[in-house]
């Protein structure tokens, strides 16, 4: 629920279905897949490509195709820049996730690890945003979610980088409950 567009769905949900009731649920990252695989929770909304989701037991819709961006700490020096080229990174430090596991984001990292002194693997999407906040190094996100996330963040302008990843919603085949139909009509 970090992103705005996902609020805004959700809100749009609950005012044309006020008699349904709608409890929302963190899971950590990498286990809303097991989450709905136990019934525990009805719909996962990602904004990543999950490369488990070709798990047959699951429907997958993509709600929107969103851009990716380069991301630093906010009193970074790299932030200070209006506009920058890939050559800009050299001195600095590409902070990637190890966890969730993602071939598709494998590759971007690969394809731009050239450009940047060193990269830095850390345990998890919290590490990540520790690092950003401490001006420690460069990360990928989709832009909605770096929108919601400007008081440690900073999108950099890098026209020549140009990724995108999926805003998905995932739900067990088996999950009967006709609200999963009704909210993903609100994500399109």
């Amino acid at each position: 629920m970090y992103t705005q567009g996902i609020r805004d769905i959700y809100q749009k949900f609950i005012m044309n279905y006020p008699t349904v009731s709608c409890h929302l649920s963190h899971v950590d990252t990498g286990q809303e897949i097991d989450t709905l695989l136990r019934n525990e929770a009805d719909i996962a909304i990602l904004v990543y490509p999950y490369d488990t989701i070709e798990n047959n037991a699951l429907e997958v819709r993509t709600i929107s195709i969103e851009p990716m961006c380069l991301v630093s700490g906010l009193d970074s020096d790299i932030a200070k820049h209006e506009n920058l080229s890939m050559k800009d990174f050299k001195d600095e430090t590409l902070i990637v996730s190890n966890f969730p596991p993602s071939h598709w984001m494998d590759h971007v990292h690969e394809s731009i690890s050239p450009y940047f002194k060193n990269v830095s693997y850390v345990n998890n999407l919290d590490t990540v945003i520790v690092n950003l906040s401490l001006n420690q190094g460069i990360a990928i996100w989709p832009r909605i979610v770096v929108q919601d996330t400007q008081n440690y963040s900073k999108i950099l302008n890098v026209p020549e980088f140009q990724y995108s990843t999926r805003l998905c919603a995932i739900w067990s085949k088996e999950n009967a409950n006709p609200n999963i139909q009704k909210f993903l009509r609100f994500c399109r």
